[in-house]
């Protein structure tokens, strides 16, 4: 599962948009610093890190050697 994440950054080149009207009401003149919203897309989700921690405990009681007796 995949999802976007909104995120506010403040680099030197542009990469997502443009907020003009901030840009100029924050740093006005200044265009080696500019104030853009990107979305990035992010693999890590409350869904993955649930699936991921159940991962790790099965594989956690896996390695007791009562239960690889019974596998």
């Amino acid at each position: 599962m995949y999802a976007y994440r909104q995120m506010d950054q403040r680099i030197p080149v542009v990469r997502g948009r443009l907020p003009v009207t901030r840009q100029l009401a924050r740093l006005p003149g200044r265009f080696d610093a500019l104030l853009l919203r990107t979305d990035d897309f992010l693999a890590d989700t409350l869904v993955n890190r649930i699936i991921k921690a159940g991962i790790r405990w099965v594989a956690k009681i896996t390695r007791v050697t009562a239960t690889a007796a019974k596998c």
